[in-house]
């Protein structure tokens, strides 16, 4: 089962407090797939941190690509769970391709921890021009945030996300294709991850510096 299969790089957990990326491919009962770690400190308490990653995630801006078709209106949804349903071009290595995704993402939260989970499938959209028209991928992925022992004025942010390459039924490949195919979903998606903290670091900075902004004196 890939859930139980993300790996961190050899020591991460006992230098935790280092930024880590780390992204490569691997090979599993069900074949090849990719897999994604990141691990990072952010000078912010938990519950400031936690709200920003589901504000995050609960929205559309954790889509990096073309969304140009949404039908995530008609998908039930609660306060901690997002269905959303849409047409997407994801752009990598100079290659783009054209997928419908079904994605469920939902939030759990302790005490001293938040955890958002996300699982995804993607398909080709029909007649596709793409070289990829025969694949499509399934994701899954969590993001952590939690408390940091003795600095409430921190917390850890955590990522890790496994993505497995599809060939669609009755689809022709061939190797070389496969190949180039896993590359490009390894690129959008290291891209995505990498962007999604980025957007979630600045909307934590933008919100710290609002009180300052709410005192300044009218110029």
């Amino acid at each position: 089962m890939l859930w139980a299969v993300c790996k961190a790089p050899p020591g991460t957990f006992f230098s935790i407090r280092i930024p880590c990326t780390n992204a490569q491919m691997r090979e599993g009962p069900e074949g090849m797939y990719v897999d994604i770690f990141t691990n990072k400190m952010l000078p912010f308490d938990f519950k400031t941190a936690a709200e920003a990653v589901w504000t995050h995630f609960r929205g559309s801006e954790k889509h990096r690509g073309n969304l140009y078709e949404n039908f995530s209106k008609d998908v039930e949804s609660s306060s901690d769970t997002v269905a959303e349903m849409f047409a997407i071009e994801f752009m990598a290595n100079d290659l783009a391709a054209d997928f419908r995704v079904k994605q469920v993402v939902r939030r759990y939260i302790e005490e001293d921890r938040q955890v958002v989970v996300w699982v995804s499938t993607a398909s080709a959209l029909e007649n596709s021009k793409s070289p990829f028209a025969s694949f499509g991928f399934r994701e899954k992925g969590y993001v952590i945030s939690k408390r940091v022992r003795g600095r409430d004025d921190f917390s850890m942010f955590q990522t890790c996300c496994l993505v497995s390459p599809q060939m669609s039924e009755g689809g022709s490949f061939d190797l070389s294709t496969v190949g180039t195919f896993t590359e490009f979903v390894l690129g959008f998606m290291f891209a995505t991850i990498t962007s999604s903290q980025q957007l979630i670091e600045n909307m934590l900075m933008d919100q710290s510096l609002q009180p300052s902004r709410d005192k300044s004196p009218c110029i």
